[in-house]
């Protein structure tokens, strides 16, 4: 397929934008001729973009970093409880084949309770342990 060699300037935008919320190169590729029917090289976007316009981005990553703090999906506790749902779910079904799922969902869940633990070391075994209590509870009433 031949790649275009003009690029729309809403595309150069979303460009940026991608690059600045941490997406690859060859996940932008993807999503240019999905969106806007633009074929250019994982290159093309690497030099001409990544590499040139490095302080746009910067700026556009900053904002973006400061919006995080206001999607809930942000916080460990909606985090934890959108993991627990998919758990529920898939475990109410009682299908074997995606057991496997629920078990690294739940995994996922143990690591990050795990580093909010490690970063509280002044915590006793019984504060850990309600602190987690905390964070599981109500979790089965929301469904």
């Amino acid at each position: 397929m031949k790649q275009n060699t003009k690029i729309p300037q809403d595309a150069k935008m979303f460009i940026l934008q991608c690059l600045a919320e941490f997406q690859t190169p060859a996940t932008i590729q993807y999503e240019l001729m999905t969106r806007y029917g633009v074929d250019t090289s994982l290159q093309n976007i690497y030099k001409n973009y990544k590499e040139a316009y490095a302080d746009e981005i910067l700026e556009i990553r900053k904002a973006f970093l400061q919006g995080l703090a206001e999607v809930p999906i942000y916080h460990q506790r909606v985090r934890l409880e959108y993991r627990q749902k998919m758990i529920n779910k898939i475990m109410s079904a009682n299908d074997p084949v995606h057991f496997s799922t629920a078990s690294r969902l739940l995994d996922g869940c143990v690591k990050e309770l795990e580093v909010h633990l490690k970063n509280e070391g002044s915590l006793t075994i019984d504060e850990r342990l309600a602190e987690i209590s905390h964070l599981l509870q109500g979790y089965d009433e929301d469904e």
